[in-house]
């Protein structure tokens, strides 16, 4: 079960994912991204974002960023590059893409 915050910002996902026709996937080699961290906090109603990608480079990432700054609690926006095949979520790379990229006192919810 998802932290209340977590459902609009998948939404707002897809809906970008949607608009600008991005291949999205789960196996990130074989798309541009998958969203694998949300992480949500009860104190502060806020969500951090991670977009786990293939590749560094994200066809319309200042939409997707604009399109999740919208959804209320929304803090950050974080791309991890990992263009690893298997199992591992995050590869070594993290790229903040807003200026508040921190969430220390967040609880992880993720699926």
């Amino acid at each position: 079960m998802h932290h209340p915050l977590i459902r609009p910002v998948l939404e707002a996902l897809a809906g970008a994912i949607e608009r600008f026709a991005i291949l999205y996937t789960t196996n990130a080699p074989e798309g541009v991204a998958a969203l694998r961290r949300r992480a949500a906090s009860s104190w502060t109603k806020s969500v951090q974002v991670i977009l786990v990608t293939h590749a560094q480079t994200v066809p319309n990432q200042r939409d997707i960023v604009r399109a999740l700054l919208r959804v209320r609690g929304v803090r950050s926006v974080v791309q991890n590059v990992n263009p690893e095949p298997g199992n591992v979520i995050f590869g070594r790379q993290f790229l903040p893409w807003t200026r508040d990229h921190t969430s220390s006192s967040a609880s992880t919810s993720s699926s």
